[in-house]
C-alpha cells in the first residue's frame, strides 16, 4: 500500500517541457557544477528525447552543452507547479523478466544523478511493462532553509529485529532525514517526530511498521 501511494505522488508530473535559449556554457559557483547556458533547440532536434521522472519535483527537459562542446537532451529536476492537476496513474510492479535486459542509463539525463542503483520494471495504468528510472532532485540547502535537521540528542542505542528492545518512553525506529541521509533503526526518546525538523512546507510522519519509519512529507 506504502509503495502504491508513493507511486502515485511520484508520477504527479506535467509533460516534460523543452527549454532552450543559446549562449556559451557557464557553470554554477566556483568549481564546477551544473551547466547553466543551454544550446539552440535544434541542436538536439534529432536526439531520442529522455522521459525520466523526478523525486520531489517535476522534470524539464533542457538541450545542456557538455565538456566536449557536443550538445545533449538533459533531465533536470524543478518544483513543482503548485495550480496544477493531480495525475492519479497506478503504477503496479511488473513479473521478473517482463521488460527484458535493462538498458543501459546515461548519467547526462539526470543532473543530480538516479534513485537507486538500477531501474524498475513497471506498468502505468496496466498498459506495458517498460523500464522506468527516477532521477534525484536537487540537494537541500541549508542556507536556503531546505534541508530537514536531525536532533541527534534523542538518539539511543540500535534496535530492531536483530537488535536488543528499547527502553520505556523510547521507540524503534529509522530516520529518513535528507536525500542520502538515513539513520538506521535506532531507540528515539520521546515522540519520535521529536528528533526530526523538517522544514517548511513538510511535516513529520511516522509510518507504522516495525521499526516504524519516521519521514518528512509535503504539507
Amino acid at each position: 500500500m506504502l509503495r502504491s501511494r508513493f507511486a502515485a505522488v511520484l508520477l504527479a508530473v506535467p509533460a516534460l517541457v523543452v527549454a532552450c535559449t543559446s549562449g556559451p556554457a557557464e557553470r554554477d559557483g566556483e568549481g564546477g557544477g551544473a551547466l547553466t547556458e543551454l544550446c539552440p533547440a535544434s541542436a538536439c532536434a534529432e536526439q531520442a528525447r529522455p522521459s525520466h521522472e523526478c523525486v520531489g519535483g517535476v522534470p524539464s527537459l533542457r538541450c545542456n552543452p557538455r565538456e566536449s562542446g557536443a550538445c545533449r537532451w538533459q533531465v533536470d529536476c524543478v518544483p513543482p507547479d503548485p495550480n496544477a492537476p493531480p495525475d492519479l496513474r497506478g503504477v503496479s510492479q511488473c513479473a521478473e523478466g517482463a521488460c527484458g535486459a535493462e538498458p543501459t542509463w546515461d548519467p547526462d539525463q539526470c543532473v543530480h544523478g538516479f534513485v537507486g542503483k538500477q531501474g524498475s520494471c513497471e506498468s502505468i495504468d496496466r498498459g506495458p511493462c517498460e523500464w522506468r528510472r527516477s532521477c534525484l532532485p536537487k540537494p537541500c540547502s541549508v542556507e536556503d532553509g531546505t534541508c530537514n535537521t536531525l536532533d541527534r540528542s534523542r538518539l539511543g542505542a540500535p534496535c530492531g529485529a536483530e537488535g536488543a528492545s528499547c527502553p520505556d518512553g523510547s521507540t524503534c525506529g529509522s530516520i529518513a532525514v535528507n536525500i542520502g541521509e538515513r539513520i538506521e533503526p535506532v531507540c528515539i526518546s520521546g515522540d519520535p517526530c521529536s528528533a526530526l525538523q523538517c522544514a517548511a512546507g513538510r511535516s513529520c510522519s511516522v509510518l507504522e511498521s516495525y521499526p516504524v519509519q519516521v519521514v518528512c512529507s509535503s504539507n
